[in-house]
């Protein structure tokens, strides 16, 4: 998805990005791939990518999930690696985010799901592992 593309999927929503938002997208993706280059955040860094996987899809909860539109909420949707987690959550707590939406996790994982215990959780997406005798 290029940045044109982007604007337009979100113009087909109602959302209408001007100049300086777009460029603060723009922004932002360079400081992602700068951030990105010494501490591991995500494996996207293709721009494309970058643009649907990261900024996107983050955007879309909030143009299809009714109480997201009109409910006075504070959200954050967090994909970040588990080493920055614990300031990535004190700080959303000083903000007052009282929810998030995470990326699909092990349902089984303990330790990853025990990162969330400061909020409500409601599982929604989900990743198992099987293993297959040959």
């Amino acid at each position: 998805m290029t940045p044109e593309e982007f604007r337009q999927a979100l113009a087909e929503r109602g959302v209408e990005l001007n100049g300086r938002q777009m460029q603060q997208f723009a922004d932002y993706y360079e400081y992602l791939i700068a951030v990105n280059e010494h501490v591991n955040l995500t494996a996207i860094t293709e721009e494309g990518e970058v643009y649907l996987k990261h900024f996107y899809d983050s955007i879309i909860p909030a143009l299809t999930v009714r109480d997201l539109q009109t409910a006075e909420l504070t959200v954050c949707d967090v994909g970040v690696n588990a080493v920055i987690l614990s300031k990535t959550m004190k700080g959303c707590h000083k903000l007052g985010i009282k929810q998030a939406e995470t990326g699909p996790m092990l349902e089984l994982n303990d330790k990853v799901q025990s990162q969330w215990k400061d909020f409500q959780t409601e599982q929604h997406k989900r990743r198992r592992c099987f293993i297959k005798e040959l």
